[in-house]
């Protein structure tokens, strides 16, 4: 049941967002059209059962083409939020045999306008219908309408409130579990600066949008999980790890602090001759990179890396603390289109593994093998 809360409550944030996102596309006129984009994540705090107050993020973005003139409508394009339930959550709705979860949700903005403060309501925004993984964290979404809004001239602003989400938790043959419905009711976390999109609406037609500017970063952070196949070496070695990551959301740029655990590579030499090696990497400076028009991600990291026990036939050939490449890995991994950021997914690529040192009296003979240009690696990124 807790579970099935934290996915109403996403919901819910899901489509506070949208909310909003509808009435700033109705909140201006102007002498010639205009488009304002608007991207933002906040915070949200939801009541759960025995988990208590538990935080989600949601990021929105639209396109709004502000009226060319008084009386004109004023549309939304590009609209998308996006928002992720948690893996701990996944697990507690496969617990009641759920596989689905769909509902409803309203939401609450403000938009002071004319001296005076509106609060407007939106009832019965659609919660899509979303298949529930078999583990870890899942995204969700929010559809429906939203009317448009016309300002008194003078100053105008559009803040987010808060929401209120219905959901359905549903069995793989469409009955319901034995949670029944489940309403969930959700505020801004504090410390917030909630505005999505302050203007001046202007008497004679003219308009002045000022949309509230980003912060100097959005901070995610993932799980990694994934391999690495070397080029001369039969067998893959397992890689996990952490990154968390900043991304300037007006330029797509980004910097992260990576962090791969020490791991252990069981692998064999011209097929049959078996060798064990400790893994370690270490971080030469940051990863960077950016997040192109068509969402594809693109990430490039310096790593040295370390043996610092090698076996062959399960005896040690080396045993040293030293024993490293001479030069660091340039590693650059990309995705496909459509990067979720806030969920994760999956990140390829191939780099070279510089000579080995350190590595005592059979060095060269180690390094012959593991020095090698196209070695690859495939990564799944998982939201934490």
């Amino acid at each position: 049941m807790k579970s099935t809360k934290l996915a109403a409550g996403l919901s819910g944030v899901l489509a506070a967002g949208m909310v909003a996102a509808g009435l700033l596309v109705g909140a201006g006129t102007g002498a010639a059209a205009q488009q304002v984009d608007v991207d933002k994540t906040l915070d949200f705090s939801c009541p759960f059962p025995l988990l208590g107050m538990q935080t989600l993020k949601t990021r929105i973005q639209a396109t709004f083409t502000l009226p060319a003139a008084p009386g004109d409508p004023v549309k939304t394009s590009n609209f998308k939020t996006t928002a992720t339930v948690p893996a701990t959550s996944t697990v507690g709705l496969r617990e009641v045999a759920a596989a689905t979860l769909e509902g409803t949700a309203d939401a609450a903005v403000n938009v002071a306008t004319g001296g005076a403060n509106l609060n407007i309501r939106l009832p019965g925004l659609a919660v899509a219908k979303t298949t529930i993984p078999e583990s870890g964290p899942f995204a969700m979404a929010v559809t429906g309408s939203v009317p448009e809004f016309a300002p008194e001239p003078g100053p105008v602003s559009v803040t987010m409130k808060g929401y209120t989400a219905f959901v359905s938790p549903k069995k793989a043959d469409g009955s319901y579990t034995g949670i029944g419905d489940i309403v969930s009711p959700c505020t801004l976390v504090p410390g917030q600066n909630p505005e999505l999109l302050s203007f001046v609406a202007g008497g004679g037609g003219s308009t002045t949008v000022t949309t509230s500017p980003p912060p100097n970063g959005v901070k995610y952070g993932y799980a990694i999980k994934g391999k690495s196949n070397l080029k001369n070496l039969t067998g893959d070695v397992p890689i996990f790890g952490t990154i968390d990551a900043e991304l300037v959301l007006a330029t797509k740029q980004f910097t992260a602090a990576l962090a791969l655990n020490p791991t252990t590579a069981n692998l064999t030499i011209m097929g049959f001759l078996p060798v064990v090696s400790k893994v370690e990497f270490e971080n030469v400076g940051q990863t960077s990179g950016n997040i192109d028009a068509t969402g594809v991600l693109r990430s490039a990291s310096k790593v040295t890396i370390k043996l610092p026990q090698v076996s062959l036939f399960g005896f040690p050939i080396s045993q040293s603390a030293d024993c490293k490449t001479v030069a660091p890995s340039d590693i650059a991994l990309q995705s496909a289109a459509d990067f979720d950021v806030i969920a994760g997914g999956r990140l390829t690529g191939t780099y070279a593994i510089a000579a080995l040192k350190g590595c005592g009296g059979f060095n060269d003979y180690i390094s012959g093998f593991v020095a090698a240009d196209g070695n690859k690696l495939d990564l799944t990124l998982t939201a934490k």
